[in-house]
């Protein structure tokens, strides 16, 4: 089984829940009344349904029939066209179809070996990034038939949430032999129907046929607010169109905040729009915090906000809603809004950095936003390589006055701060009082290169920080699943874990050390030029991705601090083109080792490294050839081989399928409007509970 991603629906899952079909497929949402339907199936010179059975369809319960599954449900969907055509229905003529073609191999073009019994699509080629619906055929209803289902399943969702930049929700569907089980994955985790038998509920079985292959698109999960007109892609919020022009980024979780960010353009102005589902839990969003945030320079600017409704709905909460017998769980489960905000700047990705001395000069940017978010009362608690962007000087926002949360004092605030249990006001290395009010001309570095400016470090995605109130009192903490990036994890977060005292300003600065590092490792020069030589876990860092536990990431990562094992065997691991930072790594690391580490001693680091940088670099791929490889080299090493966190977690697949398992998957990474990921080196996310994803099927 993939424990991985069980553990990421984890304690989120309803299983069994009565009366779903209703909500999933209301009659206002077909075409024709199932009832209708059925009679004509039922009547007419060839009936497909007569005597209690579906005429033509196989024997499910026996080995190898998919693709005879395949063709009946087809032959179905085109009698239902005729009837929906003849009774004068306004439908489309049936254009998704489905195919078994894949149940002996992977899907084209996907990153992974899977092999999905069926998918539903409109498209000539099928693809994760294109398929409707996920199906698979099992034998029997036996616990280790549903249990394979539920891995293969899962692993389905992760594909298409991961490939489709407008789904909502995804449905899928598994035979278990006659009787019939719908999976929804949404953001807040997964719940599945009562099963119901294929030949003695027919009508239940053509409500679902008729949504799967004649149902409005939105009633199958994709997002109506995103529309294709002759001009392209584009949204609406709060009444303003704005053209996509790019899918930048496409989170690769099942359950959790779902975020994907767009490029988008309304006239000559370039912004970015993110999409997230937010966790309800919290008690300040994200637009409230960058709002707090306003005098800060270095973070986006928001452009407007709203809450996605399709139908009324913008939450989680209607799947799972009138189920008595379920309040227990559904305590456990968070109710997550579908959010939309438009924000301004749109920037570059770190990596894309034009010389040594950009990337340094942006790092200290983020140190002196990350020191303002503080004094503004606010700690990011999620820096990572994903949340640092690279932006023109001229395009960055300036400081506005700020709009304090509820019940949380602005940055000019003169009310006095108080420690609180978890994070304490106060600088980790300075102790002496709270911390002084924002300064605006305090400017944010920015030094030059041949008499062109260097972009500027923009921190972003503050979706997890923490907003501490005019006493220092502590703002809530969503309860629901989050993610968090691996190998930016500070040693002492990871290893303490609940028992971590508070979160303090030092841990992001740890983090932002372990970001300038794994560009030195993964990168083999400026531009974003991945290397090819290097695979981290084939290195001595393995266990910084692959670790069986938190506590083991963290304890390799506190390894460092032996000079012998720094010099010797972690050192060794940066590629050549960044040999000049170096020393600045070593600094920065005995910084953590010492407990010394806070904005003014990370600063003087970073300040000294941009003084020993020349301006002009003459560097290119005949510097590094094993680290550029062939121009022409597919990067094969885009797929990530990943350490199952348990063993002997695979069972036997009782269908008798002969597959070959693949523990391959993708990164976590911007992706292309097409589905691509776009490099290898973007880390894999981190869930609560969970270190790395074994695939299976």
């Amino acid at each position: 089984m993939d424990p991985l991603l069980i553990r990421e629906v984890g304690d989120s899952v309803l299983k069994n829940a009565p009366n779903r079909l209703p909500i999933l497929f209301p009659d206002d949402c077909l075409p024709l009344p199932p009832s209708t339907i059925l009679e004509e199936l039922s009547n007419g010179p060839s009936p497909l349904y007569q005597n209690g059975q579906w005429v033509d369809c196989p024997d499910l319960s026996l080995l190898h029939t998919e693709s005879q599954l395949a063709e009946f449900l087809n032959k179905v969907g085109e009698r239902v066209g005729e009837i929906l055509t003849a009774s004068g229905a306004h439908v489309p003529p049936c254009k998704r179809k489905w195919t078994a073609r894949f149940e002996s191999k992977g899907v084209d073009g996907a990153p992974n070996v899977r092999k999905p019994d069926l998918l539903l699509g409109s498209q000539i080629k099928y693809l994760w990034s294109n398929s409707n619906i996920h199906g698979e055929l099992k034998s029997s209803d036996s616990a280790g038939c549903q249990a394979e289902a539920l891995k293969q399943l899962l692993n389905g969702a992760y594909h298409i949430f991961s490939s489709q930049d407008n789904r909502r929700f995804i449905i899928s569907i598994v035979f278990l032999a006659e009787k019939i089980q719908l999976y929804v994955f949404d953001r807040a985790g997964l719940v599945t129907t009562v099963p119901f038998h294929l030949h003695d509920q027919p009508l239940d079985f053509v409500r679902v046929i008729t949504a799967f292959m004649f149902a409005d698109p939105a009633v199958l999960g994709y997002d109506p607010s995103i529309v294709k007109d002759k001009l392209g892609r584009y949204i609406k919020v709060a009444g303003d169109r704005y053209d996509i022009e790019e899918t930048l980024f496409i989170s690769d979780v099942i359950r959790g905040s779902g975020t994907v960010c767009w490029r988008v353009r309304r006239g000559e102005k370039v912004l970015v729009i993110k999409d997230t589902w937010a966790d309800d839990s919290r008690d300040v969003t994200e637009a409230e915090i960058l709002q707090q945030a306003a005098g800060v320079v270095g973070v986006p600017r928001v452009v407007a906000a709203e809450d996605v409704e399709v139908n009324g709905v913008s939450d989680t909460e209607n799947l799972r809603s009138n189920l008595p017998g379920f309040a227990d769980l559904l305590q456990l489960i968070e109710k997550r809004t579908h959010v939309r905000l438009v924000l301004d700047p749109y920037g570059h990705p770190l990596v894309t950095f034009k010389t040594r001395k950009e990337l340094i000069s942006a790092l200290l940017d983020v140190v002196k936003v990350h020191e303002d978010l503080w004094k503004a009362r606010i700690l990011h608690r999620d820096i990572s390589v994903n949340n640092i962007l690279l932006v023109d000087p001229d395009d960055i926002p300036p400081p506005r006055p700020s709009k304090p949360v509820d019940g949380v004092a602005s940055p000019e605030s003169d009310l006095p701060l108080t420690p609180c249990d978890e994070a304490a006001l106060v600088s980790s290395s300075d102790s002496s009082g709270p911390p002084p009010p924002y300064d605006e001309a305090a400017p944010v570095h920015s030094p030059t290169s041949s008499g062109a400016p260097l972009r500027k470090g923009l921190l972003i995605d503050v979706d997890y920080a923490l907003v501490f109130g005019p006493n220092g009192e502590r703002g809530a903490v969503a309860r629901g699943h989050r993610t968090g990036t691996l190998p930016f994890m500070a040693m002492e977060v990871l290893m303490l874990g609940k028992n971590l005292p508070k979160h303090e300003p030092r841990h992001d600065l740890e983090s932002l050390f372990y970001v300038l590092f794994w560009i030195c490792i993964h990168y083999a020069g400026p531009g974003g030029v991945e290397r090819q030589n290097f695979d981290i876990h084939e290195s001595i860092l393995d266990t910084w991705v692959s670790g069986n536990s938190y506590q083991a990431i963290g304890s390799s990562k506190a390894a460092m601090s032996n000079t012998w094992f720094w010099t010797g065997s972690v050192l060794p691991c940066v590629a050549p083109y960044f040999e000049p930072l170096k020393p600045c790594l070593t600094e920065w690391k005995e910084l953590i080792a010492s407990m010394t580490l806070d904005y003014e001693s990370l600063s003087k680091v970073l300040k000294k490294t941009l003084g020993s940088l020349d301006d002009n670099e003459d560097w290119s791929r005949k510097d590094d050839p094993e680290g550029y490889g062939s121009e022409r080299k597919s990067n094969n090493k885009m797929k990530r081989k990943l350490v199952p966190i348990m063993e002997g977690a695979e069972d036997d697949d009782e269908d008798g399928d002969d597959e070959k398992d693949e523990d391959f998957r993708p990164p976590k990474t911007s992706r292309r409007p097409d589905g691509k990921s776009a490099a290898r080196s973007a880390p894999p996310e981190l869930s609560t509970g969970r270190v790395t994803r074994s695939s299976a099927k």
